[in-house]
């Protein structure tokens, strides 16, 4: 990938000067940007989107004009669904951007982010933040289901269907090792409220070879759940939906000589009037 490059901060004439502040955010919660800040590990192939804060703490407003991030070790870093440039940042308030990465070589990936006051000849001149950003690729396991149960599919969700409530579906899945050294995957975690397994929270997998595991998937009542199955650096989403199965029941008026009238009832059990 080709380094991103976005413009950022000159002070309007005649202002007081402000201050810029670059913070990371995990969630909704800023966190200072220190002088590094790693992604992680990141499975070939996979991206990853990094939200970033501007925020001016000064008493006068800034323009955006120069943000670049260069790729120095390896190209995966690169800015992605940020506002167009020149970009006016009140005082006090933030402006949020985002560095992606995403590459295949099984490798360490670094870039520098800079922040800089710059002119219309020099955007990003007169640098004043900057960060190095570091990430790691590893191998992408592959994941499989089998029936009844469908997926992943492309948003990594995972379906176990609709079955009656408090009745038991079981689905095995399958991670396939395709390279030519062992992996030990971890951690291998199911949660939600109706998913559970045996496994362990670890599994090493021969090169060239699978390890297959079951999720039990168990509705209580007559609703919608969910869950997630988090496979080493992978999340992915468990839904399934539980339903109240239709019975005969017979309904039979109070006053003498009434027919009887059969109707269905959805709650999981006879009811008699």
């Amino acid at each position: 990938m080709k380094a991103g490059l976005l413009c950022l901060f000159v002070l309007a004439p005649g202002l007081l000067e402000a201050q810029v502040v670059l913070y990371s955010l995990n969630g909704i919660a800023p966190s200072p940007l220190g002088s590094v800040h790693g992604y992680g590990q990141v499975a070939a192939g996979d991206s990853m989107i990094v939200r970033f804060r501007v925020l001016n703490t000064g008493t006068a407003s800034v323009t955006i004009t120069c943000l670049s991030v260069k790729n120095t070790t390896g190209a995966g870093f690169s800015i992605v669904n940020s506002s167009s440039t020149p970009f006016v940042v009140a005082a006090g308030q933030p402006m949020d951007f985002f560095v992606g990465f995403s590459a295949t070589a099984i490798t360490s990936y670094a870039a520098t982010l800079e922040v800089g006051t710059g002119t219309a000849t020099d955007a990003c001149g007169g640098t004043i933040e900057s960060a190095i950003l570091l990430a790691t690729v590893v191998p992408a396991l592959i994941l499989s289901v089998g029936a009844p149960c469908t997926g992943p599919d492309v948003n990594k969700d995972i379906s176990f269907g609709r079955i009656a409530q408090a009745t038991q579906e079981s689905c095995t899945l399958s991670i396939l090792n395709p390279f030519p050294q062992d992996l030990t995957v971890s951690p291998l975690l199911v949660t939600g409220a109706a998913f559970t397994t045996a496994s362990a929270n670890a599994v090493t997998i021969a090169a060239g070879q699978s390890a297959s595991f079951t999720i039990q998937f168990n509705p209580a009542t007559g609703s919608v759940f969910s869950g997630t199955l988090t496979v080493g650096t992978r999340t992915y989403t468990l839904a399934g939906t539980g339903f109240c199965p239709l019975w005969s029941g017979t309904s039979t008026a109070r006053r003498s000589g009434a027919a009887n009238n059969t109707r269905l009832v959805c709650n999981c059990r006879l009811r008699r009037q």
